[in-house]
Protein backbone atom coordinates (compact mmCIF):
# COMPACT_ATOMS: atom_id res chain seq x y z
CA UNK A 1 0.00 0.00 0.00
CA UNK A 2 2.93 2.45 0.47
CA UNK A 3 4.29 1.85 -2.88
CA UNK A 4 1.09 2.94 -4.13
CA UNK A 5 0.88 6.18 -2.16
CA UNK A 6 4.54 6.81 -2.76
CA UNK A 7 3.13 6.60 -6.71
CA UNK A 8 -0.41 8.39 -6.73
CA UNK A 9 0.04 10.95 -4.26
CA UNK A 10 2.80 12.85 -6.15
CA UNK A 11 0.49 12.47 -8.90
CA UNK A 12 -2.19 14.03 -7.47
CA UNK A 13 0.11 16.87 -6.22
CA UNK A 14 1.48 17.58 -9.59
CA UNK A 15 -2.07 17.64 -11.37
CA UNK A 16 -3.09 20.24 -9.01
CA UNK A 17 -0.21 21.90 -9.03
CA UNK A 18 -0.56 22.12 -12.74
CA UNK A 19 -4.01 23.31 -12.42
CA UNK A 20 -3.39 26.26 -10.15
CA UNK A 21 -0.28 27.19 -12.96
CA UNK A 22 -2.48 27.34 -15.73
CA UNK A 23 -5.37 29.07 -13.67
CA UNK A 24 -3.18 31.71 -12.09
CA UNK A 25 -1.97 32.57 -15.80
CA UNK A 26 -5.61 32.63 -16.85
CA UNK A 27 -6.32 29.59 -18.36
CA UNK A 28 -10.12 28.88 -17.75
CA UNK A 29 -10.55 25.54 -15.78
CA UNK A 30 -13.15 24.02 -17.56
CA UNK A 31 -10.18 24.30 -21.00
CA UNK A 32 -6.99 23.50 -18.69
CA UNK A 33 -8.58 20.30 -17.39
CA UNK A 34 -9.98 19.30 -20.65
CA UNK A 35 -6.32 19.58 -22.23
CA UNK A 36 -4.39 17.63 -19.47
CA UNK A 37 -7.22 14.86 -18.86
CA UNK A 38 -7.02 14.29 -22.48
CA UNK A 39 -3.18 14.32 -22.83
CA UNK A 40 -0.49 11.61 -21.59
CA UNK A 41 -0.94 13.66 -17.72
CA UNK A 42 -4.69 12.65 -17.61
CA UNK A 43 -6.09 9.50 -15.54
CA UNK A 44 -9.19 8.42 -15.12
CA UNK A 45 -9.41 8.99 -11.38
CA UNK A 46 -9.33 12.82 -12.16
CA UNK A 47 -12.33 12.57 -14.45
CA UNK A 48 -14.12 11.81 -11.21
CA UNK A 49 -13.19 14.48 -9.40
CA UNK A 50 -13.99 17.23 -11.86
CA UNK A 51 -16.79 18.07 -10.26
CA UNK A 52 -15.41 18.66 -6.72
CA UNK A 53 -12.16 20.22 -8.29
CA UNK A 54 -14.35 22.98 -10.42
CA UNK A 55 -16.92 23.75 -7.32
CA UNK A 56 -13.77 23.93 -5.21
CA UNK A 57 -15.25 20.93 -3.25
CA UNK A 58 -12.35 19.76 -0.12
CA UNK A 59 -14.91 17.56 1.05
CA UNK A 60 -12.03 14.28 2.30
CA UNK A 61 -12.29 11.45 0.40
CA UNK A 62 -8.35 11.50 1.55
CA UNK A 63 -7.13 14.12 3.97
CA UNK A 64 -4.33 16.06 3.14
CA UNK A 65 -2.63 14.97 6.37
CA UNK A 66 -2.96 11.26 5.73
CA UNK A 67 -0.76 12.23 2.72
CA UNK A 68 1.68 13.71 4.74
CA UNK A 69 1.75 10.50 7.32
CA UNK A 70 2.21 8.50 4.08
CA UNK A 71 4.51 10.12 2.15
CA UNK A 72 6.94 10.47 5.73
CA UNK A 73 6.76 6.94 5.95
CA UNK A 74 7.69 6.26 2.67
CA UNK A 75 10.55 9.00 2.97
CA UNK A 76 11.78 7.39 6.18
CA UNK A 77 11.73 3.66 3.93
CA UNK A 78 13.82 4.96 1.59
CA UNK A 79 16.39 6.19 4.36
CA UNK A 80 16.40 3.11 5.63
CA UNK A 81 17.25 1.20 2.39
CA UNK A 82 19.72 4.31 1.56
CA UNK A 83 18.15 5.62 -1.17
CA UNK A 84 17.17 8.94 -1.50
CA UNK A 85 13.12 8.90 -2.57
CA UNK A 86 13.47 12.80 -4.64
CA UNK A 87 9.25 12.76 -5.47
CA UNK A 88 8.01 11.23 -2.30
CA UNK A 89 10.30 13.90 -0.45
CA UNK A 90 8.63 16.61 -2.75
CA UNK A 91 5.35 15.25 -2.79
CA UNK A 92 5.47 15.48 1.14
CA UNK A 93 7.17 19.06 1.37
CA UNK A 94 4.03 19.98 -0.96
CA UNK A 95 1.00 18.41 1.09
CA UNK A 96 2.92 19.57 4.26
CA UNK A 97 2.56 22.92 3.20
CA UNK A 98 -0.83 22.66 1.66
CA UNK A 99 -1.34 21.09 5.61
CA UNK A 100 0.47 24.26 7.00
CA UNK A 101 -1.90 26.63 5.00
CA UNK A 102 -4.94 25.43 6.70
CA UNK A 103 -6.13 22.24 4.56
CA UNK A 104 -4.85 19.35 6.87
CA UNK A 105 -8.62 17.84 6.81
CA UNK A 106 -9.62 18.63 3.17
CA UNK A 107 -9.12 16.50 0.36
CA UNK A 108 -5.72 15.79 -1.84
CA UNK A 109 -7.05 18.64 -4.42
CA UNK A 110 -6.87 21.45 -1.59
CA UNK A 111 -3.09 21.22 -3.13
CA UNK A 112 -4.50 23.70 -6.09
CA UNK A 113 -6.69 25.93 -3.58
CA UNK A 114 -3.39 26.20 -1.71
CA UNK A 115 -1.65 27.00 -4.70
CA UNK A 116 -4.80 29.64 -6.16
CA UNK A 117 -3.62 33.18 -5.83
CA UNK A 118 -6.79 35.21 -4.57
CA UNK A 119 -8.48 37.75 -6.82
Amino acid sequence: KLIVQMIYLPYVAAFCEGLALGENMGIPFDRLFSVLIKSSAGQPGFEKRYDHLKAGDLTPRFEVDMAVKDLTLACELFAEIELPGYIATAAQTAYHRASNAGFGQSDLIAIRSALLKKS
